[in-house]
Order: structure tokens, then sequence, then C-alpha cells
């Protein structure tokens, strides 16, 4: 039960049964008072959570992190092929790959960060980035966002975010 939960959730790592069972518990119903006190310590603990979270950084060290991570990933053949399967062609493809465009991989998020930090980037504040349960550096990569990249920039020309898209029926 709690592996299927895990799953369904996108929850991976050493301790995903635990997480998955405390998940479970919270959203479990109970009576008032003591969902009161649940709730309470829900809040608390967004609350220190909130606190610990660092600032956004500006978008030029962002770019730099998210150029180097676009180094580290490729556009997959499946994905390649759903472009082909909306009509595009095969030098649409090659220019899309050219300006970044990147196959999600769940399972390096973790060892992508940790070749970023080793490449010199620092991770922190930069949105999609994240210091997980092992207190190891990860990128959101989940099975449940798995797609490829679409790059959205600044105003200034700067690589801002990405969009992630789909696939469906692609793993």
């Amino acid at each position: 039960m709690l592996t299927l939960y895990a799953d369904l959730q996108g929850i991976y790592g050493e301790n995903r049964y635990l997480k998955s069972y405390w998940m479970i518990q919270e959203e479990l119903p109970m009576g008032i008072k003591e969902s009161r006190i649940r709730q309470k310590q829900v809040l608390q603990r967004e609350k220190r959570s909130r606190k610990k979270l660092a600032e956004p950084v500006d978008y030029e060290q962002r770019d730099h992190v998210y150029r180097e991570m676009l180094k580290l990933l490729k556009l997959s053949f499946s994905h390649k092929a759903d472009l082909r399967r909306r009509g595009l062609t095969e030098a649409e493809i090659s220019r899309m790959e050219q300006l970044g465009y990147r196959s999600i991989c769940a399972e390096d998020s973790v060892s992508i960060a940790r070749r970023l930090i080793r490449s010199g980037c620092n991770l922190k504040g930069v949105p999609g980035f994240f210091v997980n349960w092992n207190h190891d550096w990860e990128v959101a990569f989940y099975r449940k966002n798995s797609g490829y990249l679409c790059l959205a920039w600044s105003v200034d020309g700067y690589l801002a975010a990405f969009q992630s898209r789909m696939q469906v029926g692609c793993l």
C-alpha cells in the first residue's frame, strides 16, 4: 500500500515509505480536537519551512545555472518522435535542441544537482532546486512531470524558467 501511494504521489528516495505513512496520517479523518491540534502542527511546520527558504536569485545567476544544467541533459529519442508526430521537421527539431529543449530524467535529479555543484554552481535560491529529505540538493524532475523542457526567457534575454511539456505514455 505504501509503495503504491509513494508512486502515485511521486515520492522517491530512501525514506519514501516513512514519508508516505506520515502523508497518509495527515490525510486521515479524525476528531475535531485532534484535527485542530494536527492543523496547528502543520501550520507551524509550514511557517518554519518558509523561514528556511532562500530568496530567489537574480536572472543572471539563474540563467547561468540553467544553462549549465542544459549541458547535462539531452532531448530523448521518444521526445524527438513526439515532436515529429506534432508535425515538426528534422531541421525544426534540431533548432529546438540548439535553443535548449531537453528531456526531463527523474532518475538523475540528484546527480544533476551534484554535478552542477561540482562545476561551481550555487543552487541556493534557484527555482526548481531544493534540499531533499536526505539533505542532498535535487532538481524537481519527477515521473509526474516527465516530458521535455520548454524555455522561458526574461525581457532582458536571460533564461528565466522552464515549462515542461508532458508526453502522455512516455517514461
